[in-house]
């Protein structure tokens, strides 16, 4: 074993993953292996299964680990320098980072599994939304992000974020949780081009990431993105106080790559540019309500990210919701640790006897799990505030795919009982009825238990509730015909003040755009609430 790790280390290797078969039921077979690899090569990082993914499943449990372990450097290295460069400039709070299951973590166990990091700006999106839901009265939302590079999408469906059953990392099954994100490239960034088949004007999912970025950065880019088309037709003039756009050079690549390959004068493709992307991402909502048995009526949306607000009211114009929130900033969500363990010793049992009786299965593993998630809070502040939520993995005799449903401890005869019920309804409702008999035993794969730590941070002070005047005014393009428009601060709008389209609303991190036929609302909180009209 020393001499294999020395050859991948002699061969260049910086991070290993170890996975054995059974390790969640013994894993000292791999903190063996861990032990022996962290002697050979003291500096390399390893990443072991049953401490990231204790769950039967090798495949995987192995795909996270590896996952784990190339991310493993570049995460761990730019989050040590990070911690010292605020330790260094006088920084004496919890340094903490989201996770992709919701939720935050300190840095240091983020360097350990930093698997946990990926995707996790849309995750906190989703946590940021869910609380500014839980407090406007909504429980369903539709929670959007439009960065620079993709269009990201969550639900929260009765006050709860969904997760993903299956979740994956570029097309790999990863073994942990994870709020369900569906994304698409398209972005600030994606790329206008045109399908040489179909003569079609297409944007993204190419990008032209932040170097050399849009034309309108200047720095050397010269393909047309959404961005670009934005400047042009007026809606954005700069990034915060760092970056003037530059319009000449935005027309110049609409102008060259879009526009004169399709005949079209420069501000007609540059409203081609938004009108194919806000289809896009309007697509990629009605897939995750419409195709999925859900009303976008009965949902509010809110959108965020650098560009949300820039296209919320365009995409969100004709899905029927129910409101639209921009928001131009996100607020701390809670802690979180989560243990798993598997359901026995030897692997999975019967959650049930054939005669039906229940038994108390997986408390200890409960009661263990639950003092450890406590122990790893310990020193947080709050303890007493902590709430503890289990879940237990169901999957029928024999079978591969399980099911993942949260439980009432104790996990005594009625809790079980009442859980394997649950599990054959949402079984019959994925597989189809009749699949669920009930005479089928059903086994306990694995307990996993949670700990959430609410954090405590002051609600931003409540807004004067004297109106602004316009910052200034700038000329837009809307439906073909320029428009003098007001721009204000949005921190300067006063609570219950309205903003009429068209104008604009700006801060150093994005600017909302008020569509024509639409106004927009201040809430006492800052947000903006916009009034959509088909």
């Amino acid at each position: 074993m020393a001499a294999a790790v020395g050859d991948l280390v002699a061969a260049g290797v910086e991070s290993l993953a170890v996975c054995l078969l059974w390790s969640p039921a013994n894993p000292g077979h791999e903190d063996r292996v861990a032990e022996i690899a962290r002697a050979q090569a003291p500096g390399l990082r390893v990443a072991v299964s049953h401490r990231i993914a204790p769950r039967i499943g090798e495949y995987e449990r192995m795909s996270t680990a590896v996952i784990d372990a190339y991310v493993a450097p570049l995460v761990g290295s730019y989050l040590e320098r990070l911690e010292a460069q605020l330790r260094r400039t006088g920084f004496r709070g919890a340094f903490v980072v989201m996770r992709m299951g919701g939720g935050v973590q300190p840095a240091e166990v983020a360097r350990r599994h930093p698997i946990h990091t990926l995707r996790s700006g849309p995750a906190g999106g989703v946590a940021a939304s869910r609380r500014l839901a839980a407090r406007a009265g909504h429980r369903n939302v539709i929670a959007t992000d439009v960065g620079g590079t993709s269009f990201d999408v969550g639900l929260i469906i009765d006050g709860e974020p969904q997760y993903a059953r299956q979740p994956t990392i570029d097309r790999r099954p990863i073994a942990t949780r994870a709020v369900d994100i569906s994304s698409i490239g398209t972005g600030g960034g994606s790329i206008a081009w045109i399908d040489e088949t179909l003569g079609a004007l297409r944007v993204g999912p190419q990008s032209a990431s932040s170097r050399p970025g849009p034309a309108c950065y200047g720095l050397g880019g010269d393909r047309a993105t959404l961005t670009d088309a934005a400047v042009v037709l007026g809606y954005v003039d700069r990034l915060g106080d760092a970056l003037v756009l530059q319009r000449e050079a935005a027309w110049r690549a609409i102008e060259t790559t879009v526009a004169a390959p399709l005949g079209l004068d420069v501000l007609a493709a540059a409203e081609g540019i938004v009108q194919v992307s806000c289809a896009q991402m309007r697509d990629l909502i009605r897939r995750c309500t419409t195709q999925r048995g859900r009303d976008p009526a009965e949902f509010a949306l809110i959108a965020y990210g650098g560009a949300g607000p820039q296209f919320a009211g365009r995409f969100a114009a004709d899905l029927g919701v129910s409101a639209s929130w921009c928001r131009c900033w996100r607020r701390p969500v809670r802690v979180r640790r989560t243990v798993q363990r598997p359901a026995g010793a030897v692997g999975p049992r019967p959650a049930a006897d054939p005669a039906g009786r229940g038994a108390r299965v997986g408390e200890p593993d409960v009661r263990g799990a639950g003092a450890e998630v406590r122990a790893q809070l310990a020193g947080a502040g709050h303890e007493d505030e902590v709430r503890i939520s289990c879940s237990v993995a169901l999957r029928y005799y024999r079978q591969i795919h399980r099911m993942d449903l949260e439980v009432a401890a104790p996990l005594d005869a009625a809790a079980v009982a009442r859980v394997i019920d649950t599990f054959r309804e949402r079984y019959e409702a994925v597989v189809g009825a009749g699949s669920a008999p009930p005479d089928t035993p059903v086994e306990v794969v694995a307990v996993g238990v949670e700990a959430v730590l609410p954090t405590h941070v002051a609600d931003p002070p409540a807004r004067s509730a004297k109106p602004a005047e316009p910052a200034r005014r700038k000329p837009a393009v809307f439906g073909g015909a320029e428009v003098d428009c007001p721009v204000y601060d949005w921190e300067s709008l006063g609570a219950g003040q309205v903003v009429t389209g068209p104008a604009f609303v700006e801060t150093r991190t994005t600017t909302a755009v008020i569509y024509p036929a639409q106004h927009a609302t201040v809430a006492e909180s800052g947000d903006l609430i916009l009034a959509l009209e088909s």
